[in-house]
C-alpha cells in the first residue's frame, strides 16, 4: 500500500494514518514464538553441555543459540526465532535470552551455579521439544555436537 492510499483510507474511515501504518506493519511483522526459543535454549543445554559435569557455561548456551538462529536462517533463509539480537561485547544477544535464563531460573527448569567467574548452566529435568521439526531438533544437535 503507498502512502496516498493510506491516506485516502485514513480519511474515509477517519482513522489517523499512523494506526494504519502501525496496524500494518504489526501484522507484517513475524511474532517471536518465545516458547520455541525456550525450547531452543534447553535443547542446547541437553545436547551441548559439558561430559565432565553435565553443565554449560550461560556464554556458551548464547553462542550456540545464536549459531543455531543464524546457521538455520544461513541454510533455509527464514528465521528459526524471528528474535532481534544485539551487539555486546562476547558474542550478539537477543535482549529476552536473559529474561528465558533469569525465569528457567526461577521456574527450577534449570540450575545457575557460579562457579569462578563462570555461569554454569544444567537442565533440572528433561527438555520438552514438541514445537520444534524433527529437522529443527536434528539441526541443534549437529551445531551443539560440533
Amino acid at each position: 500500500m503507498s502512502i496516498s492510499q493510506a491516506q485516502k483510507l485514513s480519511q474515509t474511515f477517519e482513522i489517523p494514518i499512523e494506526k494504519i501504518i502501525i496496524d500494518i506493519w504489526a501484522e507484517l511483522t513475524p511474532k517471536v514464538d518465545k516458547q520455541k526459543y525456550i525450547q531452543i535454549l534447553t535443547a542446547c543445554i541437553a545436547f551441548g553441555w559439558d561430559k565432565t559435569d553435565g553443565k554449560i557455561t550461560k556464554t556458551k548456551l548464547a553462542k550456540l543459540a545464536y549459531l543455531i538462529d543464524f546457521g538455520w536462517y544461513y541454510n533455509h533463509l527464514d528465521s528459526l526465532t524471528w528474535l532481534e539480537y544485539r551487539r555486546i561485547a562476547q558474542w550478539p544477544v537477543p535482549d529476552l535470552f536473559f529474561s528465558i535464563i533469569d525465569s528457567l531460573q526461577w521456574d527450577w527448569v534449570i540450575n545457575l551455579e557460579v562457579k569462578w567467574s563462570a555461569q554454569m548452566i544444567q537442565n533440572n529435568e528433561s527438555p520438552s521439544t514438541n514445537l520444534l521439526s524433527s529437522e529443527e531438533i536434528a539441526f541443534i544437535k549437529e551445531v551443539c555436537q560440533k
